[in-house]
């Protein structure tokens, strides 16, 4: 792909951002919206049969899907789906930072803190992927209102002692 292309009739390439295994990622700009966009294109192995294409074409789709559903601000927005002349693309929110191996070999190795800290992102990200409503957690001291505005209270739970570890209580017995 070259820079200056048009896919869709609306994102304009400008130029390479990165390689992967699946897949090419492109700086674009939508021009229906004003805005730039990451525009990953599916890499194409040519020795692949058509079941092998459709296959990984169908991959490619599922994840695009998704990603779309997840809500959290550690996740680039899924805007567009789409295929083009037999290339199959993504159009992804445009995250503008350097990578981290970039400040790595910049600045040097990171700091313990630097290190749980993006640990702590990461993992916010993945249990987010993982739960079934697909919305991050609010902040701290942010609570959900119910329709009345009242706040939730989340499960109401009886209060009880539990047993110690290793004890029980002779009723348990019989």
């Amino acid at each position: 792909m070259d820079t200056g292309t048009l896919i869709a009739g609306r994102y304009r390439i400008k130029r390479l951002i990165g390689r992967g295994g699946m897949g090419v990622v492109w700086l674009a700009h939508d021009e229906n919206l004003g805005r730039d966009v990451a525009l990953k294109t599916m890499n194409v192995d040519p020795g692949l049969t058509e079941e092998q294409r459709a296959r990984d074409a169908e991959r490619f789709r599922r994840e695009a899907q998704a990603v779309a559903r997840l809500d959290h601000a550690g996740l680039a927005t899924v805007y567009d789906l789409g295929e083009e002349n037999g290339t199959r693309f993504l159009v992804m929110q445009y995250v503008i930072g350097p990578p981290l191996d970039d400040r790595i070999v910049e600045e040097g190795p990171l700091s313990i803190e630097e290190t749980a800290s993006i640990g702590i992102q990461i993992a916010s990200v993945l249990g987010i992927s993982a739960r079934p409503r697909r919305r991050a957690p609010r902040p701290q001291g942010q609570q959900r209102r119910d329709s009345h505005g009242r706040r939730g209270q989340g499960p109401r739970l009886r209060h009880r002692r539990l047993p110690r570890p290793g004890h029980h209580r002779p009723h348990h017995d019989r």
